[in-house]
């Protein structure tokens, strides 16, 4: 759920200012339950639910603006989270690392006459087998986020990290002692969209009180080229022999419903065991 809250907080700022406020994210969120009062309260799986369909809008009318349809990746599900590559202390080290269209990114963090900071990055040449592709980099601090395109080689972008007027004593400390937080989104934005609305997919069957057939297929898809085992589709209904189950006997449980198997992909199946006479 934290993950979902900071993917929604990342795309909110593409239009609201570097330390986007509560407010931000519930116009945000307004757009798919005019309803929606953060005062009132509301359960994780309606939360999740308003978070997925939001970002599955907003990745809709992304790729409606294109003049062509990007491919997914090979492995496109989850496939959209951003890579941490390092933090940039204030006048400290520049971090350098490979981006998905350009050989190199350098960032680095330097402190202005007024005490601010201004971050850098700069993109190095692009490689040989990708045209027209952009990194898409994130940068994060406890209260602040921040998102860059990078585009063309040699492009140099400053950000000037300005602290709002209310930025607590932690938070302070934060930046000085950790810096400013430098993430990467593994692809270019249009293939990160088209993975995450092939993933969104995966959990269609949270709104629906049986599978559907072809979620299911995807779930089954997404265990066996994830995962380092066969996962085949078994008899709709199992009889155990009651003589057969005794206390303490483990049952890997699972519903095809995208929760499930990202969890069973992560930390393995639901489990359940069988007591008798405790």
């Amino acid at each position: 759920m934290k993950v979902l809250i900071l993917l929604a907080l990342i795309v909110v700022i593409w239009s609201k200012p570097l330390f986007p406020t509560s407010g931000d994210l519930t116009e945000w969120l307004q757009v798919v339950n005019t309803n929606y009062n953060p005062e009132e309260k509301i359960s994780i799986p309606n939360m999740r639910r308003m978070i997925l369909d939001r970002l599955e809008i907003m990745a809709n009318d992304y790729l409606e603006t294109l003049d062509f349809t990007p491919n997914m990746s090979e492995y496109p599900y989850l496939n959209f989270f951003p890579l941490s590559k390092g933090s940039v202390l204030a006048d400290g080290d520049d971090i350098n690392f490979e981006g998905h269209c350009f050989s190199s990114i350098s960032a680095k963090s330097t402190t202005q006459t007024d005490g601010q900071l201004l971050i850098t990055l700069t993109a190095g040449e692009m490689k040989e087998d990708v045209t027209l592709c952009s990194d898409v980099v994130l940068m994060l601090t406890v209260n602040g986020v921040n998102l860059q395109f990078l585009t063309e080689s040699g492009e140099e972008v400053e950000v000037e990290w300005t602290l709002p007027d209310d930025t607590s004593d932690s938070e302070k400390w934060d930046l000085d002692q950790k810096g400013v937080r430098v993430f990467m989104f593994p692809n270019d934005l249009p293939t990160t969209a088209a993975n995450y609305l092939q993933t969104k997919k995966l959990f269609i069957p949270l709104n629906t009180k049986p599978v559907p057939e072809k979620s299911g297929d995807l779930n089954m898809e997404f265990l066996n080229s994830y995962t380092n085992f066969e996962y085949t589709k078994r008899d709709e209904h199992i009889y155990i022999p009651e003589h057969l189950i005794h206390s303490g006997d483990f049952f890997g449980v699972i519903r095809m419903d995208g929760m499930d198997p990202v969890f069973a992909y992560a930390m393995g199946f639901l489990s359940v065991v069988w007591l008798i006479d405790c």
